[in-house]
């Protein structure tokens, strides 16, 4: 036992003059340098890729509001973070002809990198006013949460022309979590794909859970969407899909012009006018990677 002890002791002299050394004075000073250095180069880096996100979010505001029949009202845009993930703040409003869409406040959190995670946030949610075929309670959102993973091969610059190039691919931007809630307590918690159709409109798949889900239901009948025999039925379909806690699990879609819960279709949505530019410069966009 004493020899195992004094073996012990001999390892940890030594053990302790190697750590003594790595500690020494000069060591010290060498692995501070080696911090320093990447502190700096981490700092540079995400000053210069903050502006980046600031100078390309303001262009494609630019450009989108050169669309033909729509108007966008920048109140406040900024990029803070540091130093964690960059978050662009946004403040404004969007309209066309038939919608406008205020909003108080929006997020987007992350480093913009293809195959990285990006944050879009509500926290203040938004308020709708349309002439569209959908009740304004379904649209007006107290909260807004939505995660998705940033695909390779994603176009940046979001326009006509390189949406239908990745629309043509087959690819879809997957939604990790995505959580709504209306200020009368609904609320909506999913996780699914979001894709472009052939006429490069929103194509939306997930699966969902849908907390009092009646009153969506109320809306629909009290809006005329629902006649008295459509009501009957969808509450007995989306009441034969919940759990006994009442919470509905179904699967939600947007496709060909509608939004359907289960069965259900709650109503239209306005089509969306992307913007196009014959010759994409693609060195406006934030991050991208070229094809080989």
């Amino acid at each position: 036992m004493r020899e195992i002890e004094s073996l012990a002791g001999v390892e940890g002299i030594r053990s302790g003059r190697v750590v003594m050394r790595v500690l020494s004075p000069q060591g010290a000073r060498v692995v501070l340098g080696l911090i320093v250095l990447c502190a700096l180069v981490y700092s540079g880096g995400w000053l210069w890729l903050a502006g980046r996100i600031d100078s390309t979010a303001r262009e494609r505001l630019e450009e989108w509001g050169r669309t033909p029949g729509l108007e966008i009202g920048l109140r406040h845009l900024s990029v803070s973070g540091f130093p964690g993930p960059p978050v662009l703040r946004f403040s404004g409003s969007v309209r066309d002809a038939r919608t406008h869409i205020d909003v108080p406040q929006a997020t987007l959190r992350g480093f913009f990198l293809p195959g990285t995670a990006l944050r879009l946030e509500f926290p203040e949610g938004y308020t709708v006013q349309t002439s569209a075929d959908v009740p304004r309670s379904l649209v007006d959102l107290r909260l807004v949460h939505l995660e998705i993973v940033l695909p390779f091969h994603f176009p940046p610059d979001l326009t006509g022309n390189s949406l239908r190039e990745w629309q043509a691919r087959g690819e879809s931007l997957p939604v990790r979590a995505a959580r709504l809630e209306r200020r009368d307590g609904v609320r909506v918690d999913g996780a699914g794909t979001l894709g472009l159709d052939s006429a490069l409109q929103p194509d939306l798949r997930a699966q969902i859970t849908v907390t009092r889900w009646g009153l969506l239901v109320d809306d629909l009948r009290e809006h005329g969407r629902l006649t008295a025999g459509q009501e009957t039925v969808a509450r007995a379909l989306l009441g034969a899909l919940s759990g006994p806690d009442g919470v509905l699990r179904t699967g939600i879609s947007l496709a060909n012009g509608g939004f359907f819960l289960g069965p259900v279709r709650l109503g239209s949505v306005p089509p969306v006018a992307w913007p196009n530019r014959e010759a994409p410069d693609r060195h406006l966009s934030l991050i991208h990677i070229s094809e080989p």
